[in-house]
């Protein structure tokens, strides 16, 4: 009888002991989480609960793997085909993933013109160490516009690639 009321009374404290042990286990994955999104610097890391619009915006981003920008590229006229170009660059020793694909998801506007609202790898030109993406828009009416939307890339080592995405805008000005 004696054996039966030691392992009851040890029962609780071996529960406390397992929870213990459990929580423990499941902080140190959330730290890993959070490890590897403080190596890609920037970088949009998101839960379930969360999505890129909670990202920022910017015109350009000039990271440790990659640098970034879309430009406006004046004189915008009223009724006139104009663009913006979105320039990546990957920095030694990344390259930029020629399998992945690559698309620019943009915002719709009133008064803007555009003639999709997702452009692809189809539409860029791509080498090892940049691309480029040049995004037409017509103007309806004058006044100033931001064009931009959610930019979706890769980038790759000899042992790794990393996808990123970016959250890019730029004011044009139409005459």
């Amino acid at each position: 009888m004696l054996p039966q009321i030691y392992f009851v009374r040890r029962l609780p404290s071996a529960i406390t002991l397992s929870s213990m042990l459990l929580m423990a286990l499941l902080s140190a994955s959330c730290r890993r989480d959070v490890a590897a999104a403080e190596m890609n610097r920037g970088s949009i890391v998101s839960t379930a609960a969360e999505s890129v619009s909670n990202a920022p915006i910017a015109n350009h981003f000039d990271e440790a793997a990659f640098a970034l920008k879309i430009e406006a590229r004046a004189p915008y006229e009223v009724g006139k085909p104009g663009i913006v170009v979105v320039e990546l660059k990957a920095k030694d020793p990344h390259h930029i993933n020629q399998e992945y694909p690559h698309k620019l998801k943009l915002k719709p506007l009133d008064g803007v013109t555009l003639p999709s609202s997702i452009l692809g790898r189809e539409s860029m030109k791509i080498s090892p160490m940049q691309a480029e993406l040049t995004v037409p828009f017509t103007p309806n009416r004058r006044g100033a516009f931001t064009i931009g939307g959610d930019f979706a890339f890769s980038l790759c080592t000899a042992d790794r690639c990393l996808m990123e995405k970016r959250i890019l805008a730029v004011e044009v000005q139409v005459r």
